[in-house]
C-alpha cells in the first residue's frame, strides 16, 4: 500500500475544490445568460472570490517545481496584477479593465425587497449608463428568477416604492427622486 504525503493529499484537494467552484461560477453565468434562474448574486459573488483565491493560492503552492499546470494558475496572477495596476492608474483604459475583470464576481446591488421580490441595479460596468432597474424573485432560498429589467427615465425614491403580487402580475408603484409623481411598472410574471 503506496502512502501519499500530506501535503501531495492537500494539493490535490484544494485543486479539485479549485475546479468545482470553477464549474459552479461558470454552469450559473451560463444559466444566468441562458435562462432566467440563477443563484443569488451575493453566492455567486462567493463563489467567484473563492475560485479566485484558491487559483492564485493553487499557483504559488505549485511555484516549486514548476509544473504545466501553473500555466493556467498564472492567469489568476495577471488578473490580480491587471486589478491592481487598473486601480493605480485610473482613467479610461483602468475603467475597462477593472470592468471586465470585477464583472463575474460583482453581485448586483439589491436596492428594495418586499415579499420576495427583489428590485437591484445590475453591473453593467463602470461606465454604466444610469436607472436600469432589474426585478427578480426569490425562489427555493438559494435562487433567484430574473422577471424583468426595465429603465426608469430617473433615479428612484426607494422609499415611495410598493410592490403588489398577484399569481399573473407584479405591479411596482414609485416616484423618481427628481419629482413626487407617482408611476407604475406592470410586469407578467412568468
Amino acid at each position: 500500500m503506496k502512502v501519499i504525503p500530506t501535503k501531495v493529499r492537500l494539493l490535490t484537494s484544494l485543486k479539485k475544490a479549485h475546479f468545482i467552484l470553477l464549474t459552479l461560477t461558470v454552469t450559473n453565468l451560463l444559466f444566468k445568460y441562458l435562462t432566467p434562474y440563477s443563484l443569488m448574486s451575493s453566492l455567486a459573488s462567493l463563489l467567484g472570490v473563492l475560485v479566485i483565491l484558491s487559483g492564485l493560492l493553487l499557483f504559488f503552492l505549485y511555484w516549486k517545481p514548476f509544473k504545466s499546470v501553473n500555466l493556467y494558475f498564472s492567469i489568476y496572477l495577471l488578473g490580480m496584477f491587471l486589478l491592481v495596476a487598473g486601480f493605480i492608474v485610473r482613467g479610461i483604459f483602468a475603467g475597462l479593465v477593472l470592468s471586465i475583470l470585477l464583472f463575474p464576481i460583482t453581485p448586483d446591488a439589491v436596492e428594495y425587497e418586499q415579499e420576495g421580490i427583489l428590485i437591484s441595479t445590475p453591473f453593467q460596468g463602470l461606465m454604466a449608463a444610469c436607472c436600469t432597474y432589474q426585478v427578480k424573485e426569490r425562489k427555493l432560498l438559494l435562487f433567484e428568477k430574473k422577471q424583468a429589467v426595465f429603465g426608469a427615465s430617473g433615479l428612484i425614491n426607494f422609499e415611495t416604492m410598493k410592490i403588489t403580487l398577484t399569481e399573473k402580475e407584479i405591479t411596482l408603484t414609485y416616484a423618481l427622486d427628481s419629482n413626487n409623481e407617482l408611476k407604475e411598472k406592470r410586469i407578467v410574471r412568468e
